[in-house]
């Protein structure tokens, strides 16, 4: 085959020492493409510089026929195509805005029993965990649950003792920011472009308690019996599926969880010598996930 070069310095670059330069030729085949290479010498024929090559290397088959669909010029082959996937290109998440401080769940006592004292403390420095939620919709509907993931306390909470017949929750509050996904490369001139992607997560910025009274005292019948003060310090506490209010910012609630450890422990305490029972709404107490304690 024959390829004419108009204008012979933009093959120069490209020239072996021998004068001859490196092609590759597509094939379209019934059964697909097939791609060949093919050294060329590059000689002065009588209609100007020439390109010249009597076989194409693993062709397989001498009787090739080369055609020409849209014949191009050489520049036109050299330029870069702009449509090409680009050399760099990187996503990140970047802060849209904030949700606030946000409620999040972290026990939940109660007492049916009017001898009883509950007391709660949740340390400084205490981690919880909580969930957060992504959209591929708005920033403000279409989240899902995605993960949690853990915050740590930045005050202590020694939670006002509940006396008698009581169901207390109690909360800390955590604030919550929104994320948006944004990607730059070399095609978008590293200017940020914008995704239909968002995030709801907590920010790091934990602060201080309080409790509800007046809830519904759940119910509970995996009971153990005590006496005296019973201390609730070494098992985890049960999620709380909406234990994270976001649902005014993003149409839905996130989970929460907080381990009663060293860091937060739960105490009842009767006034009177009398055994009484303490019962976990989904385990005895002492179990992990007890769920809920009620004193009874």
């Amino acid at each position: 085959f024959d390829l004419a070069v108009a204008d012979p310095e933009l093959i120069d670059p490209y020239l072996s020492n021998t004068g001859e330069v490196q092609l590759e030729v597509v094939v379209r085949t019934q059964a697909g493409e097939e791609v060949h290479g093919s050294t060329v010498a590059v000689d002065l024929g009588p209609n100007g510089p020439e390109a010249t090559s009597n076989s194409i290397d693993g062709a397989g088959s001498p009787n090739v026929t080369l055609v020409a669909e849209e014949p191009v010029s050489v520049a036109e082959a050299l330029a870069v195509d702009e449509t090409e996937q680009p050399r760099y290109y990187a996503c990140d998440w970047y802060k849209n805005g904030s949700l606030g401080l946000r409620s999040v769940q972290i026990e939940h006592t109660a007492s049916t029993n009017s001898n009883l004292k509950v007391a709660v403390v949740h340390e400084r420095s205490r981690t919880a965990t909580v969930g957060y939620a992504t959209s591929s919709s708005s920033a403000t509907s279409g989240f899902k649950l995605a993960g949690t993931q853990s915050v740590t306390t930045g005050t202590t909470n020694n939670f006002t003792t509940q006396s008698g017949k009581h169901s207390t929750k109690y909360f800390i509050q955590e604030e919550y920011v929104r994320l948006r996904q944004g990607c730059y490369g070399d095609s978008t001139g590293y200017k940020v472009v914008w995704k239909n992607k968002w995030k709801a997560v907590p920010s790091g910025k934990t602060t201080g308690g309080y409790i509800l009274t007046g809830q519904a005292t759940p119910s509970a019948s995996k009971c153990g019996t005590f006496n005296g003060s019973a201390v609730f310090s070494t098992k985890l506490a049960t999620t709380f599926s909406a234990g994270v209010s976001l649902k005014s910012a993003i149409g839905i609630d996130l989970s929460s969880v907080a381990g009663r450890t060293t860091g937060q422990k739960v105490t009842f305490t009767s006034t009177k010598s009398a055994n009484y029972k303490i019962c976990g709404t989904t385990a005895y107490p002492g179990n992990d996930n007890t769920g809920a304690l009620v004193g009874k």
